[in-house]
């Protein structure tokens, strides 16, 4: 009776496994048979994308210039919650102070909001990150701007706040759900100091959020007050499964810094915090630095990327970061799960 209770709690622990981040994974990874399923592989408005071929705002029957995007407490210091999610590190807003951003109609215009008289508010609920693997710094950032990637993209989500939170927005579903503000990430001598905060505290985050002791602006990573600088615009998707298309995108044109030491600190957070309910097939990554913490990226199809000013040059052919599976059939979960099952019964009879 034990041997089989372990057996199936092995095999299930397969049978039930997340999504990863391992390209060589043909079960749970970007471009595996599970995992990454719903809209991510029937969807058309998918993101991240190559950010190119963008067209003024002003093509736009009736509009005139751009949205401007205004906000509040962007600049108010105030205590943030760090995670390790599984999937990279997070940090959560507090309820005590509510940071907005004004889309000036920007949700309509690129369609996921109905309403075409009005500017949406959104509410901010978390920030995380995106990076590559260990040793790179030509991939992590999801976005690419003109063929070019990041070595890391932070995601600002706000949830329309029509909604009391942001899992409610998601359980929703609409179109409106969401807003998402993506800021590239270079590598420079100094850094916001709320990066340097989520770095130093990265290698122990858990699933269970814990407050930093120190307090921290958001303004100097994004200036959300009154938001400067070229912006991109499109309508797609959350960018982990079920990669539900209900998100206004808004990517900033030019990067901000991140210090080489404290990129290195997130990617050797480790990929299974401490929780009962981490899946096995996240687990098996060991470190985020092997594989990396971004999507591939997918196609724009008939959807068209706005740009606040100035001109983007036409799309080109984009070569993405390559992955050596020479062992791949040993490095899939699945694969790994399965010996062990067989293993343990073979041993028991």
């Amino acid at each position: 009776m034990l041997r089989s209770a372990i057996l199936m709690l092995v095999v299930g622990s397969a049978m039930g496994a997340d999504f990863n981040y391992n390209r060589c994974d043909k079960t749970y990874g970007p471009t595996g048979s599970s995992g990454w399923t719903g809209a991510c592989k029937t969807g058309s408005e998918n993101t991240p994308i190559n950010l190119c071929g963008a067209v003024s705002f002003t093509t736009i029957s009736g509009v005139t210039a751009a949205p401007t995007l205004t906000g509040t407490n962007w600049d108010t210091a105030r205590t943030v919650s760090i995670l390790n999610n599984g999937y990279t590190i997070q940090v959560n807003m507090p309820t005590t102070t509510t940071t907005t951003l004004v889309d000036g109609k920007l949700g309509y215009y690129v369609g996921r909001v109905s309403d075409s008289t009005t500017a949406t508010t959104w509410n901010l609920a978390q920030m995380h990150l995106h990076y590559g693997r260990t040793g790179k710094t030509d991939e992590g950032s999801e976005h690419y701007l003109q063929g070019k990637a990041y070595p890391a993209e932070a995601h600002f989500v706000h949830y329309n706040s029509k909604y009391s939170s942001l899992t409610d927005a998601v359980a929703a579903g609409s179109a409106d759900a969401l807003l998402v503000v993506g800021v590239f990430l270079e590598v420079q001598s100094s850094n916001a100091e709320i990066l340097t905060g989520m770095a130093a505290a990265a290698g122990t985050a858990t699933k269970t959020a814990t407050a930093l002791s120190t307090q921290y602006k958001l303004n100097d990573l994004f200036s959300g007050n009154s938001v400067t600088g070229t912006y991109y615009a499109y309508k797609g998707g959350l960018t982990t499964p079920t990669c539900s298309e209900i998100v206004s995108w808004v990517v900033m044109k030019d990067p901000k810094g991140i210090t080489s030491d404290n990129l290195a600190k997130f990617k050797a957070a480790s990929t299974s915090p401490s929780s009962s309910a981490m899946k096995w097939a996240i687990q098996a990554s060991e470190v985020q630095g092997k594989y990396g913490t971004y999507r591939p990226l997918q196609g724009v199809n008939s959807r068209t990327v706005y740009i606040s000013s100035g001109s983007s040059a036409a799309c080109s052919t984009v070569t993405e970061p390559t992955f050596s599976c020479s062992a791949a059939l040993f490095a899939q979960p699945s694969f790994l799960v399965a010996l062990l099952a067989f293993c343990f019964f073979y041993t028991q009879q």
